[in-house]
């Protein structure tokens, strides 16, 4: 991508934390947006047209040449394997992108219910399908309760990801009321169906599941074994219970117990604020990847050890929703979310009530054009001086 990415060295200093603390922050994908419904049938069109670029520096293979079961042979290696989690409106391409180049190991797409998908109900989660390989290694997550209807979702993303998961975790009531998400908890036969029936229809695909907790832990101990039997290359743990509040504190203790009752990698999730907690995390459940969310929506620079999205970020953000025509929904909130520290409150609420991409770029030049990508800057406008 040419001169785009910046240098990826962390800070002098990595944010002093308390490392045994646990985060109350929300951390989940299927938490941290009021508006998961809406966004899971929107016809929203971002991406569209992204044209395909060349391996990233140190990349991977090309588009739909991944190694086979390179996600498991990852999480095999013995080192911290980062992952940014499924996120409404926060997982688009553009962001995807965004986090592989500052740290993340693996992206999840944001979580697409298969029976819309298949019947092109939502147009946009087929943007999956015309991915360049920037965001690879990328996990494919539908919400689903068919076992048919999942394994055909998955043999139209199969060419363009490098697994695929269902989400056996989200606690929305909109996705619990449909037979989704979380509900499948009660019904755990259903995604014994559900990832046989797709392992066998797809045996060279990986694929894996995200979880939550139960208030009784042997029974998510038998869920996690019987997944493994499917053959499933990893799980996804989620140290919360659907009840649980995202400000409750995850249980790492219960995701360890999991992880030394299956033979399959685990990935914790749930409770990290930063790189410290992100080691501790790893260091406490013994789990091969940490899972990170609503924490890289304020920050995609996490895993580099910054405490506050650096101006480089930002400015690769608004470089990337250029390059794959991002709509101005998925330009706006993450704008505002990891800029927030470093604007004033009138230029925050500014951006919040613009209206389209024009308006962002004039709010940026006058105050902040540090903020912008050189040829979106005024001309004669000078670059700030980095906070």
């Amino acid at each position: 991508m040419g001169q785009l990415w910046y240098s990826r060295t962390a800070p002098d200093e990595e944010p002093e934390e308390d490392e045994t603390s646990a985060a109350t922050e929300e951390e989940e994908d299927e938490e941290s947006d009021d508006g998961a419904e809406e966004d899971s049938t929107s016809s929203e069109n971002e991406e569209d047209d992204a044209e395909e670029e060349g391996e990233e520096e140190g990349g991977g293979e090309s588009e739909g040449e991944s190694e086979p079961h390179v996600l498991s042979s990852m999480l095999c290696e013995d080192r911290l394997i980062t992952v940014a989690a499924p996120m409404v409106r926060f997982s688009s391409i553009a962001s995807r992108v965004l986090y592989r180049h500052w740290g993340a190991d693996i992206t999840f797409t944001q979580m697409m219910v298969a029976e819309d998908f298949v019947n092109l109900k939502d147009t946009e989660a087929h943007n999956i399908n015309e991915v360049d390989n920037l965001d690879r290694p990328c996990v494919a997550q539908f919400a689903a309760n068919d076992p048919e209807m999942f394994a055909t979702a998955a043999e139209q993303v199969a060419l363009n990801c490098d697994a695929i998961d269902l989400n056996c975790g989200c606690p929305q009531d909109w996705v619990i009321s449909s037979g989704l998400g979380s509900a499948l908890l009660k019904k755990p036969q259903k995604i014994y169906d559900i990832m046989t029936t797709a392992t066998r229809r797809l045996p060279e695909q990986e694929f894996s599941i995200k979880i939550r907790i139960n208030k009784d832990l042997k029974k998510t101990v038998e869920i996690a074994k019987r997944a493994e039997h499917c053959g499933l290359s990893f799980i996804t743990v989620h140290g919360r219970t659907p009840e649980d509040s995202p400000y409750d504190r995850a249980n790492h203790a219960a995701i360890r117990l999991i992880n030394e009752n299956v033979s399959i990698p685990i990935i914790a999730n749930g409770g990290a604020t930063s790189l410290n907690q992100v080691k501790y995390i790893r260091k406490c459940t013994g789990c091969s990847g940490v899972m990170v969310g609503h924490s890289l929506i304020h920050n995609p620079a996490l895993f580099h050890g910054y405490s506050i999205a650096p101006p480089e970020c930002i400015v690769d953000f608004l470089t990337l929703t250029k390059k794959y025509q991002s709509s101005f929904g998925r330009i706006q909130r993450p704008l505002c979310e990891m800029a927030e520290p470093r604007l004033s409150t009138k230029d925050l609420e500014a951006l919040k009530r613009s209206t389209n991409q024009g308006e962002i770029y004039k709010i940026l030049n006058r105050n902040h054009p540090e903020l912008l990508p050189a040829p979106l800057r005024k001309k004669g406008t000078p670059r700030r001086n980095k906070k």
